[in-house]
């Protein structure tokens, strides 16, 4: 479990000690899976992700983004800051790319355990899938 506390900073509860500081990037949105965790950094709002192995967050791309959402195998996805567009990130393609132009202008997203990405109309505030 993680968290992001009021300096920014994210934070993992480690089982029956505490919550302790991931790092000392600032954090402006942060998603979590099984697999992964993500964050838009602040205040330049680019996605990072955790890597286990350097225990530091690399940053991925360096499109600026709304909001982000862990998905399943390492991949995420974004709401890009300016077009407010959805992205998907896949670790095989290593890239953010845009998913639809079917899909409207949104708010933020949020992905299902099952892959199923979920999200809010920036023009409606109507959630839709």
């Amino acid at each position: 479990m993680y968290r992001r506390s009021c300096n920014n900073y994210i934070y993992k509860w480690v089982v029956g000690k505490k919550w302790v500081k991931v790092s000392n990037k600032k954090a402006w949105r942060i998603s979590a899976s099984e697999d992964s965790l993500w964050m838009i950094d602040y205040p330049e709002q680019i996605p990072f992700k955790f890597d286990q192995a350097t225990n530091k967050f690399e940053q991925k791309g360096d499109l600026a983004a709304r909001w982000i959402s862990a998905g399943m195998n390492g991949e995420a996805f974004i709401v890009d800051y300016e077009s407010k567009k959805p992205h998907i990130w896949r670790q095989n393609t290593a890239t953010w790319t845009p998913l639809s132009d079917t899909y409207p202008t949104m708010v933020g997203l949020t992905t299902s355990k099952g892959g199923r990405m979920y999200a809010v109309d920036w023009e409606t505030d109507k959630a839709f899938k």
